[in-house]
């Protein structure tokens, strides 16, 4: 969930944070009390900031990419190899599926930059929301991965039947 101070701050459901920032413009907050209030807030709706998986591989690109791993691919040129990344690439569902993950990586990593926030104005002695703040951020680390790097670098490949696959995509 990217925030949009616009949706924070409109609605009955934000009442709590419209009567906080009106304390804080008033003084009567500090701003360390002003943030650690709203950590508070935000931890009322924690589960809305859980990890986001990525969608589903579409089946050519997955062929695709089982194709790339076979000897016959290491053995073709260069031109061959790009017409096949241009036409897999250009393909509307292979389109859809890296803007999908380009959406939940980019929420996902929102999600985790406010947490790591909400975890600094959460004072040490308050045990427990820390904690539920904590797994929040450990289950974001344990899935958010530089772009690019592959998810399924260590499963099993399955068989593929390159020359076929080949001509699929020319």
């Amino acid at each position: 969930m990217i925030l949009d101070f616009k949706k924070i701050f409109n609605g009955s459901e934000n009442a709590p944070c419209m009567k906080l920032l009106s304390n804080y413009m008033r003084g009567k907050l500090s701003g360390p009390d002003f943030n650690k209030e709203l950590a508070y807030i935000a931890l009322e709706s924690i589960n809305k900031l859980c990890y986001l998986p990525e969608p589903v591989k579409p089946k050519k690109l997955f062929d695709f990419d089982m194709l790339r791993n076979t000897p016959d691919w290491k053995d073709s040129d260069k031109e061959d190899k790009a017409k096949m990344y241009k036409k897999v690439g250009g393909l509307d569902e292979v389109v859809s599926y890296r803007e999908q993950c380009d959406k939940v990586l980019a929420e996902n990593s929102g999600n985790l930059h406010w947490l790591r926030i909400y975890k600094d104005w959460i004072p040490e002695q308050d045990a427990k929301n820390r904690r539920k703040v904590l797994d929040a951020i450990k289950s974001h680390e344990m899935w958010i991965r530089p772009r690019g790097e592959a998810s399924d670098k260590k499963s099993p490949a399955r068989p593929v039947q390159a020359p076929e696959l080949r001509e699929t995509y020319r």
